[in-house]
């Protein structure tokens, strides 16, 4: 049996906060994992390849950093 935590800043949302950061980073070695943009088919896991982050983070309540992919195509 796994046990999942999840920590105060994990479950606040950044737009609650006082502060609100936004930012941008390269992300052409992401696996799609941590923005949403991996997918499984047939049994395997497929990237979504080079892209961009769009990063929203909170303080004043602090929130987790959350990462939302710009790929290529969307620009």
């Amino acid at each position: 049996m796994a046990v999942v935590t999840f920590s105060a800043e994990d479950l606040r949302d950044p737009k609650d906060s006082a502060i609100v950061l936004i930012g941008e980073e390269d992300a052409a070695h992401c696996d799609g994992i941590i923005c949403g943009k991996a997918f499984w088919a047939d049994d395997v896991i497929v990237e979504p390849g080079p892209h961009h982050h769009t990063t929203i983070k909170g303080l004043e309540p602090e929130t987790t950093r959350r990462y939302f992919a710009i790929l290529p195509e969307q620009v």
